[in-house]
C-alpha cells in the first residue's frame, strides 16, 4: 500500500512525499512511488500513532478489573482514539487484585488479537505513596516500600513491569536500585518530597514523574517543592495531563518550556472515558463524572476522561507546540523514554503504526501494523 502526496511529520520538518507500507513496516519514503494499491492523501498529515504511558481504563473497563475481556476491550478502544501502543496502569489496591491485573495484561500480551493497540507493559502506580498527596489512591492499601514489599507487589511479573511510581519519602532507596537492575523505570509521584529529596532520588535513578503538578507538593518561589524540582531537573521525564482541568494551560506551557523533549502527554483515563456522566469506580472508590471531570466524593480529581486525540489537539491549542511538537509530546518522547526503537517516528524500517489527520487535526485513518483499521 502507498499513501500518496501526504505531508509527513518528521522529527524536524514536514515533507510532502509518498509512503510505501509493506509487511507491517514503513518500506519506502519517496516521491512518485508506483503501486497498484494506493490512497491519495493530498492535504493530509501523516503522524506516528500515539503512545499513552498512563491509562487506567476506558469504555467501561479498567485494567484493575483483572480480566482478559477488560484489557482486550481497552486495547480496542484506545486504538479507536489513535493510540497504537500503551501501558495499562494498575493502582493502589490489595496485592491480590494487583496480581489479577498483572495476569490479565500478561495474558492479553501473549494473544494475537486483531485491531488492538500494542501493550508495551504495565505501569504500576502505587502503592508506595504518601497519604497527604494520595489523590484517588485508596488509603487502605498504601504501603512503605522495601525490597520485601516490592517483591511481594511485583511477584512473577517483572517481565512486563515497565514503570513503577512511588513517593521518594515512602521507599528505601534500595527499591530504586532494584528497579534499575530489572530495567524498570522508577517514577516519582503522589509525594510530599521537597526539592532536595527529588534531586537525591533522581541521582539515585528515579528519572520519571507521574502527572506533573498533580499529586505532589506544588511550586512556590521560596520552596520549589516537588513540581519545581522536576521542572529544573533534566534527568527526569515528566508526564502531563493536558485536559485543561488538571493543569492550568499557562502552567502546562511552563512545563513544556522547561522540559522540552522530556515531557509526554498522558490521559490518566479511567473507565468512564467515552461514556455518559454518572457514578463509576476507580480502585474501589466511587468516582463521579460530570462533563470532562472525574472526582471523588471529597472533590479530589480521580483520573480523567481525556483521550489522546484530544490531548494532541490541546498541545496545539494550549502550548503552541505546532504539529511537530505535538507529535513529540504524544508519541516520540514516550517512545524514546521507553526504548521503543520501532515506534514514535516515521522512518523506513519502523512499525507502520500511523495516523492520517486532516488540517483541523482530526484523525481520518488509523493504520495499525500496516493495516487500515478505520
Amino acid at each position: 500500500m502507498v499513501l500518496k502526496n501526504i505531508d509527513i511529520v518528521l522529527e524536524d520538518e514536514v515533507i510532502k512525499s509518498d509512503v510505501q507500507i509493506k509487511n507491517g513496516k514503513i518500506f519506502k519514503i519517496s516521491a512518485e512511488i508506483e503501486s497498484d494499491e494506493s490512497l491519495d492523501c493530498s492535504g493530509k498529515y501523516l503522524i506516528p500513532g500515539f503512545i499513552d504511558m498512563h491509562i487506567h481504563g476506558i469504555g467501561g473497563h479498567d485494567a484493575m478489573d483483572g480480566t482478559v475481556e477488560a484489557v482486550t476491550s481497552m486495547s480496542k478502544e484506545v486504538l479507536k482514539r489513535g493510540v497504537t501502543s500503551y501501558l495499562p496502569t494498575l493502582l493502589t489496591e490489595s496485592v491480590e487484585r494487583i496480581h489479577s491485573g498483572f495476569e490479565a495484561v500478561k495474558t492479553v500480551m501473549g494473544m494475537d488479537i486483531e485491531n488492538t493497540a500494542d501493550i508495551i507493559g504495565v505501569h504500576m502506580e502505587g502503592p508506595f505513596f504518601c497519604d497527604e498527596f494520595k489523590g484517588a489512591q485508596n488509603p487502605k492499601f498504601l504501603q512503605y516500600g522495601t525490597l520485601d514489599t516490592l517483591e511481594a507487589l511485583v511477584g512473577n511479573y517483572w517481565d512486563i513491569l515497565k514503570i513503577l511510581s512511588a513517593a521518594p519519602e515512602r521507599i528505601e532507596f534500595s527499591v530504586i536500585q532494584k528497579l534499575k537492575e530489572k530495567g524498570v523505570i522508577a517514577s516519582i509521584g503522589h509525594t510530599s518530597a521537597d526539592s532536595e529529596l527529588v534531586e537525591e532520588a533522581s541521582l539515585f535513578g528515579m528519572t520519571h514523574c507521574v502527572h506533573l503538578y498533580n499529586g505532589m507538593k506544588g511550586l512556590h518561589h521560596r520552596e520549589p517543592g516537588t513540581a519545581g524540582a522536576i521542572l529544573n531537573n533534566d534527568r527526569i521525564h515528566a508526564e502531563l495531563i493536558l485536559d485543561g482541568i488538571h493543569v492550568h494551560p499557562k502552567m502546562a506551557k511552563l512545563a513544556y518550556k522547561c522540559k522540552g523533549n522530556k515531557l509526554s502527554l498522558i490521559t490518566d483515563a479511567m473507565r468512564a472515558t467515552g461514556l455518559q456522566d454518572g457514578k463509576y469506580d476507580l480502585g474501589g472508590q466511587d468516582v463521579f463524572v460530570k462533563g470532562y471531570e472525574a472526582r471523588l466524593a471529597n472533590g479530589s480529581l480521580a483520573g480523567s476522561t481525556l483521550t489522546m486525540d484530544r490531548a494532541f489537539k490541546n498541545a496545539l491549542r494550549f502550548l503552541d507546540s505546532g504539529i511537530i511538537g505535538a507529535v513529540k509530546l504524544t508519541s516520540t518522547n514516550a517512545a524514546d523514554e521507553l526504548g521503543l526503537t520501532s515506534k514514535g517516528r516515521i522512518e523506513v524500517g519502523r512499525d507502520a503504526d500511523l495516523l492520517v489527520v486532516d488540517r483541523e487535526y482530526n484523525i481520518e485513518k488509523i493504520i495499525k501494523a500496516g493495516k487500515i483499521i478505520s
